[in-house]
């Protein structure tokens, strides 16, 4: 299939040019002008993304219909997407003031996804009791095939890995004395590095720790967990109804990057930081240790602070009483019910508390519902 669905823009075939970024520059007698200059280069031959899928797909009822199944295996690869590349076109193509570039839009990266979908049901009656259980799951992978990139080293290299990969340093600790400091690779992120700062990983052995030290880290679930549930049961009992619903995701992480956890400067602490490296308690530390400067060389993503998002939630209860139509009869109401629910009751997770945990924003919040449904 041809897409044009990640395309933003008109015209990006074309060259563009504008002054909004222009240098100002002007003669002896006063007059100011701006430059124009070219913002990207054309590119004819740029086209629509490619879209190819591959899908199987089954179905089956059992057991006298009382046990579905319907299951589906796919392959998804997006070709083509369309970026400004940096590696395939000169330096000279692109200059950083006055701003401009003759780097023309391309069809390059491409991104991969391979999966299942699975959908199961099952009935069964119970005395006077009808029960109906469903399991619903998607699982995904993902993968760059293609990226413009050109890393000094192969283990930073984008392709071959998770789309949605985070990407940080690995830690081993922290400082433990002046000396450890001395004896181990310089760290280059800014500031003096003292007892109680993060240690990190020299992967390249240079004896600098840098940009080039930073590795995949794990999967951001940018697009969905790679694993995601969905549980629900009903109840049926003469006139009530039971709804239970459990929604889960599994196998993404991502960081406390937040300014909750990220304290420096004048920021306000957060309970987090009671826990801080201190010569007392080095032996014990989960934070590292405060600083009145930026933080650089802490404050970055790393492993560090590197969590799993893994979590099941109760989505949704509700119970439901439909009154019985012999009470309505001699009514004008031809159907009455009457529910009580509640949502985002309960989250089940080891970071549950970092999961609820909302800052600059809105709290989080439980719903509960009561009301009644009538037909005239």
């Amino acid at each position: 299939l041809n897409s044009d669905i990640d395309i933003a823009n008109y015209y990006m075939y074309e060259a563009n040019y504008n002054q909004a970024a222009g240098a100002w520059w002007g003669w002896y007698d006063g007059a100011s002008e701006r430059s124009t200059n070219i913002v990207r280069g054309a590119n004819k031959d740029l086209t629509y993304i490619k879209r190819k899928e591959f899908s199987v797909n089954a179905r089956a009822a059992m057991f006298n219909n009382s046990v579905t199944a319907d299951a589906s295996f796919f392959v998804n690869s997006v070709e083509g997407l369309i970026i400004t590349p940096t590696t395939i076109y000169p330096s000279y193509f692109s200059t950083y003031y006055p701003t401009a570039s003759f780097v023309p839009y391309t069809n390059f990266n491409n991104n991969k996804r391979t999966g299942f979908d699975l959908n199961l049901n099952y009935k069964k009656r119970v005395g006077s009791v009808d029960f109906n259980l469903g399991l619903a799951a998607t699982y995904y992978s993902t993968e760059a095939t293609k990226r413009d990139e050109n890393f000094q080293y192969a283990y930073q290299n984008r392709t071959g890995k998770q789309i949605d990969g985070v990407w940080g340093l690995q830690t081993v600790g922290m400082f433990v004395d002046a000396a450890d400091v001395t004896n181990s690779p310089s760290q280059k992120f800014g500031g003096i590095i003292k007892p109680g700062d993060l240690k990190y990983v020299d992967q390249n052995a240079d004896n600098i720790i840098d940009d080039k030290d930073e590795v995949y880290l794990g999967r951001g679930g940018w697009y969905g967990a790679p694993l995601t549930l969905g549980v629900n049961l009903t109840a049926k009992y003469k006139g009530f109804t039971f709804f239970a619903l459990g929604t889960g995701g599994f196998g993404s992480m991502a960081m406390k990057n937040s300014s909750y956890y990220w304290v420096y400067g004048n920021g306000k602490y957060s309970e987090v930081v009671r826990d801080r490296w201190t010569e007392a308690t080095k032996e014990t530390a989960t934070y590292p240790r405060l600083t009145t400067l930026t933080g650089s060389n802490n404050f970055r993503n790393s492993d560090f602070w590197l969590y799993k998002t893994d979590r099941f939630n109760v989505s949704k209860l509700q119970l439901t009483y439909d009154f019985p139509k012999s009470i309505l009869e001699n009514s004008f109401m031809s159907e009455v019910s009457a529910y009580i629910s509640g949502s985002n009751l309960l989250t089940i997770s080891k970071e549950r508390k970092v999961l609820e945990l909302n800052t600059t924003s809105a709290p989080q919040a439980r719903f509960y519902n009561v009301g009644v449904k009538v037909l005239f």
